[in-house]
């Protein structure tokens, strides 16, 4: 488990299929926005400002933050953001303020309401493994977390 900073996750871009963005609020687990490699889009939001629960027992016992997700019952209503063509063109003139969809995506989760901050302009981005997240997730507090799985 490694703790980076806003600049090195925009500049080693990690895969997007393995990007994550948890709030936990009170010993639960909420699913705010992940990134995806799809041919249509990068991104997807919770619709809730909040985020949806995610059933902590799944996410403990077998690590798996996807499949925690995809279980929730609001999996099917989330905002699809960072919209391609295509040709991989970006679509939305939204998104066009943006250098990349990884900036897009930390604009996304707060950055300032977390354990960990060392500056309020700083997100708690964390790489972790699966195994990683199982052992650790309860040392997470009550914040927004940016989690990449390695």
């Amino acid at each position: 488990m490694k703790r980076i900073s806003d600049e090195q996750f925009l500049s080693m871009k990690p895969e997007q299929d393995s990007v994550v963005g948890i709030r936990i609020k009170d010993g639960e687990f909420y699913f705010l926005a992940w990134m995806e490699n799809s041919p249509h889009y990068r991104i997807q939001q919770a619709q809730n400002p909040d985020g949806y629960l995610i059933d902590r027992n799944g996410l403990i016992g077998d690590g798996d933050i996807f499949s925690s997700v995809q279980e929730t019952k609001e999996y099917n209503a989330m905002y699809l953001l960072y919209l391609l063509d295509d040709e991989g063109n970006v679509l939305d003139d939204i998104d066009k303020d943006f250098e990349n969809e990884y900036e897009m995506f930390l604009t996304l989760i707060s950055c300032n309401n977390n354990d960990w901050k060392s500056d309020e302009k700083e997100h708690t981005i964390i790489l972790l493994s699966k195994e990683e997240l199982k052992s650790f997730c309860d040392l997470f507090r009550d914040g927004d977390y940016i989690f990449v799985m390695i």
